[in-house]
């Protein structure tokens, strides 16, 4: 198999747990198939030096970017970086296992050319929902989240498969590098830029996939405080506090506008409507 994909990593002062993430690529995915594309935004030193030469000897890919840069521009100069037809989008906090198996996502993304990604199940996510998979309707003001394991399931023509449409899924995803020419994650975030991303999609040509077929597994190691102060998102001043409120400002919302529950009656009535279309 040529080299497919294109795994893209952000990384910023988790040197540890993107080396683990690394191990576990190299261990479950051929060699053939995939290149790492390394964007580092954290100071430099021999130790990352050293672990860097190793992995451009094997033919990845890394960049020693702007310190505090932020994982959006970092994804972005990555994805602009590859060459190889298939994008993986990750973040450096994640672990490959036995069903982290790419080919499926490979095999959902050819059942349609208007799927232009599809996203897995990431496990481990401490008092997270491990799917993340939602439409998502901008009405009265306001941003519903719509459950939507309830819909029909399609399988793949050669019947291995499950997925379904789904405007929002985790950052754990893989896309045909065409969607890039049409959309890019909105610099004025350095975090928090997922569901923007996943609302301008829903402008584009392309739909979105969710398979509960390809999994990844979540660290679940405690991150330094020296991190976190950049990435909490209760922490004012940073990136992710600064993220939230972009978010609202530019969607026009306060944050009582983001529905997410699922007895809402505008949920329920787009549910019910979906039922009659099974």
């Amino acid at each position: 198999m040529t080299k497919q994909i294109a795994i893209t990593i952000p990384t910023f002062l988790r040197f540890n747990k993107l080396k683990k993430e690394v191990k576990s690529i190299i261990k479950k995915c051929p060699s053939d198939s995939y290149k790492l594309y390394i964007g580092d935004q954290g100071n430099p030193s021999s130790e990352k030096e050293d672990y860097y030469n190793t992995l451009k000897e094997k033919g990845h890919v890394i960049f020693q970017l702007p310190y505090n840069c932020g994982a959006i521009y970092t994804r972005n100069y990555l994805i602009k970086k590859t060459k190889e037809p298939y994008i993986l989008v990750i973040d450096n906090d994640f672990v490959f296992n036995k069903l982290t198996k790419l080919e499926r996502f490979l095999e959902i993304l050819e059942e349609s050319p208007q799927i232009g990604a599809v996203g897995g199940i990431l496990n481990n996510r401490l008092k997270c929902d491990v799917n993340y998979i939602y439409d998502l309707i901008r009405e009265n003001n306001k941003l519903y989240f719509i459950y939507n394991s309830y819909k029909k399931w399609f399988i793949t023509s050669k019947g291995k498969y499950r997925f379904i449409p789904s405007d929002l899924v985790l950052n754990f995803f893989l896309a045909r590098r065409e969607i890039f020419n049409d959309i890019l994650w909105d610099e004025n975030y350095k975090m928090y830029g997922h569901i923007d991303f996943f609302l301008r999609m829903k402008e584009t040509k392309w739909s979105v996939a969710y398979t509960p077929d390809v999994e990844a597994m979540h660290q679940k190691q405690s991150d330094s405080d020296k991190y976190l102060n950049y990435r909490h998102g209760g922490r004012k001043g940073s990136n992710t506090y600064k993220g939230i409120q972009y978010f609202y400002e530019k969607w026009n919302l306060k944050p009582e506008d983001i529905i997410k529950d699922q007895d809402n009656p505008l949920i329920k009535q787009y549910k019910e409507n979906h039922e009659k279309l099974k």
